[in-house]
């Protein structure tokens, strides 16, 4: 199903499907959108193999904590901070991101 603004309205009309998209919730009540993605088969892969290594229950859990993450990422770059892994033992900083 395509996004809508406030209306219901979607960019092809579809503002009946629209409407009952806006009427669904998430289990802690906020309201969701669904849309269909496309991807090539060797990103498809990469979110299955993401989704096995974090334990998550689903594909869409899955691009929902990448969402989350990438969020953080972006608010702390608009920030000026630059995004590191620090190695747990030997405290060794890797910078991965620097704007």
């Amino acid at each position: 199903m395509e996004p809508s603004d406030e209306h219901g309205r979607t960019a092809s009309g579809g503002e009946k499907a629209a409407k009952a998209t806006a009427k669904r919730t998430s289990r802690s009540g906020d309201p969701i959108v669904r849309f269909n993605l496309y991807l090539p088969k060797e990103a498809y892969e990469s979110l299955e193999r993401l989704q096995q290594l974090s334990g998550k229950r689903s594909l869409a859990e899955t691009v929902r904590a990448a969402l989350k993450l990438y969020h953080v990422v972006q608010e702390g770059i608009e920030d000026g901070k630059e995004v590191m892994l620090v190695d747990k033992v030997t405290k060794e900083k890797e910078r991965l991101i620097s704007m």
